[in-house]
Parts: structure tokens; sequence; C-alpha cells
């Protein structure tokens, strides 16, 4: 209780002599709220909304299945595009494996279009750097209004621009610090959101073996052999009957 007392006093003889201290300490403080906020919304909200919405669509694909509901109600666009790929892969007959599920229902393709990821990764660097650049005003804003002819007065002016100073560069790193360690969290839950999205995918399909993958594969490439062969005959077909109208018209 004392060492608030005498905190708030601290700040309150600071006021009484040195607002402009203060004030400037207040403005640098405000800026980087903002820059927080902004931030905020920029990024690590969009995520926060996207790792929602992936798991309440990974709950409705484990209970109903690839039906157009369950699909076409996720709100996030880049989650409708992968499953509607998924789906009409699904309906014509192809197969998945594991590894293409997992390319096409990646974290990275399913990142919302509105997630800044260069903010995200700039942020902590941005708050130590507004951190940093109040230490250097509030030495300037200290050592300038230091007077050495009368150092009994200049000690308020001092003690003012260390409150700048020191003051913002603890903000700073703190803000740092708390952005980096919520980042982590809002993008591991991102993750885990899309590995419960991925299992219920995966569920949902048809269980096939390697054997079986390797046959639909094998006649997959039949298929093409035998329609490769068909447009060379054709071609050759043509080719002959235009070989055989150039000669008779010489």
């Amino acid at each position: 209780m004392l060492e608030g007392q005498e905190l708030w006093g601290g700040i309150d003889r600071i006021w009484r002599e040195d607002r402009l201290a203060l004030q400037l300490a207040g403005l640098l403080f405000c800026v980087q709220v903002a820059i927080l906020l902004y931030g905020y919304l920029k990024t690590l909200r969009a995520v926060h909304r996207a790792s929602s919405q992936i798991k309440r669509t990974a709950s409705a694909l484990a209970e109903r299945g690839f039906i157009a509901k369950a699909i076409d109600g996720a709100p996030l666009p880049e989650l409708r595009r992968a499953l509607h790929a998924v789906q009409a892969l699904v309906a014509s007959g192809g197969e998945l494996d594991r590894e293409e599920l997992a390319d096409v229902l990646a974290p990275s393709r399913l990142l919302p279009g509105s997630y800044n990821a260069r903010w995200d990764a700039a942020a902590p660097g941005v708050f130590t750097a507004i951190g940093i650049l109040g230490t250097f005003v509030g030495l300037i804003l200290g050592f300038l209004r230091v007077d050495p002819n009368d150092a009994s007065n200049s000690v308020g002016p001092l003690l003012g621009g260390m409150v700048v100073a020191f003051g913002n560069s603890f903000v700073g790193v703190l803000f740092s610090v708390l952005w980096t360690g919520y980042s982590r969290r809002r993008r591991h839950d991102f993750e885990a959101a899309c590995k419960a999205l991925l299992h219920a995918v995966t569920d949902r399909l048809p269980n096939t073996s390697l054997g079986q993958r390797s046959v639909a594969h094998l006649k997959r490439v039949d298929e093409g052999i035998a329609s490769l062969a068909h447009a060379i005959e054709h071609l050759a077909r043509s080719t002959q009957e235009s070989s055989d109208r150039l000669l008779e018209n010489f």
C-alpha cells in the first residue's frame, strides 16, 4: 500500500512540475495502443474467427457428411472452395489419399483473405521500435532541459524525461511479448481446427486400400493412353486424307 502511494505521489509531483513529459508519454502510449488495436483487427481477429468457423464446419461434416447445407453453410470463402473441390472429386469417382487431402486443406490455403501475415510478423518489432524511439525522445527531452548552473531545479525535468524514456520502453516490450504469445496461440488454434477438419473429411471419404487406389490410378492411366492412341489414329487418318487430296490435285 505504501509503495502504491509513493508511486502515485511521484507521478503527481512530475505532473505538477513537468506536465510536458507525462503528456508526451501518454501520447506515445496511445499510439502503441492504437497500433495494437489496428493490428488485432487486421490479423488476430480474422484468424480467431476463421478457427471458430472451421471447427463448426468440421462438426457439421462429422455429423451430416458432404451435404450442400454443411458445405455452403461455411462462411469462409477459402473453406467453401476447398470443400467443393473435395466434393467434386469424390462425386466424379476420383480418389484422394491423406497427403493430397492435407495439401488441399492445408492451413496456408484456409487462411482468410483479410489476414495480414506481414503485419502479424512485423508487429512485435514495431512495438519494440516505438519503445526505443520513446526512450531516445525521453532522454533528449530530459537532458536538453538540464541546467548545470541550477542542478536542484533540473531534477524535475530530468525525471520527466526518464519517465517518457523508460515508460514507453516498458510498454513497447510488454506489447511485443503479449503480441508474440497471443499470435502463436491463435495460429496454434487455427492449425488444430484445420487438423480437425481434415479428420472429419477423411472419415467421410470412401475407405480404399493402397491396392485399390493403385488399380484406380492404373485405370486412369489406361484410359489416358487409349484417348491418346485414338487422337493419334485420328491425326494419322486426317493426314493421309489430306495427302491423297493433294496428290489428286497434282
